[in-house]
């Protein structure tokens, strides 16, 4: 029994690491790219795995309508989707957001700073009344 454990001991590591090296983040990257695509919506800006820019015009089922120029649309498959193109203005809107919510939690841990400081000042106070209470002082 102890001769097989030490045998088999390397395959074991092999296969741990072939989950977290190779399984797992292509797992999470496939999960990625699904929601990619179900995220997607007239009017976004994709670029196509052939490398066609565009701006989606209709979706149908497993079909996007895409605008390629004016008056250009052409038809392509939903996998064919490469990426999704942000724009300067939403990038600017997230990083906006996230300034408010670093900003928010600022102002919170001032809050609470402040408070943490009002009850320490009280603590001593706190213990005179406890002292006065208890001791009939």
């Amino acid at each position: 029994m102890e001769n097989v454990v030490q045998m088999a001991w390397p395959f074991i590591l092999m296969g741990v690491i072939f989950y977290f090296m190779i399984y797992r983040p292509q797992k999470r990257d496939q999960k990625k790219r699904a929601n990619m695509l179900d995220s997607l919506k007239v009017g976004t800006r994709i670029v196509t795995i052939g490398g066609i820019f565009g701006e989606i015009a209709k979706i149908k089922d497993d079909r996007i309508r895409i605008k390629v120029a004016e008056d250009v649309e052409i038809w392509i498959r939903r996998a064919a989707v490469g990426t999704v193109i942000t724009t300067e203005l939403q990038k600017a809107a997230k990083e906006e957001k996230s300034e408010a919510k670093a900003e928010e939690k600022h102002s919170m841990e001032i809050y609470v700073e402040h408070i943490r400081k009002q009850i320490f000042r009280n603590a001593s106070r706190f213990k005179k009344a406890v002292l006065v209470i208890w001791y009939g002082i």
